[in-house]
């Protein structure tokens, strides 16, 4: 019976080393999951950033184009505005002139 108990004995030892084994690898394999999952995260989180700065930049350069073309047709209307009053002054003028002859 000695030669049953030590064959027994050397199984549920096997079975030990074998679970703690698989549990070493499983543990590792959780450490690489988590690993992958903390760079992917970072990964996306840099794209974010990286978009939005980019979004912002884009936003500036929008809003500044259109500050300048309200600026410039501000400026038209008013160059237009001074040519109107230019040219009736021209008729006030004129019609002053004819109506000394």
């Amino acid at each position: 019976m000695a030669r049953t108990a030590e064959v027994k004995r050397d199984a549920r030892i096997g079975e030990a080393e074998a679970r703690c084994d698989a549990q070493i690898k499983e543990a590792i394999a959780e450490e690489q999951r988590m690993a992958s999952r903390f760079l992917n995260d970072t990964e996306i989180a840099k794209a974010q950033r990286d978009f939005e700065l980019k979004k912002a930049a884009y936003d500036v350069e929008v809003q500044t184009k259109k500050a300048e073309a309200e600026m410039a047709y501000e400026l038209q209307a008013a160059k237009t505005k001074q040519r109107i009053k230019e040219e009736q002054m021209q008729v006030k003028s004129v019609a002053i002139e004819q109506s000394k002859d």
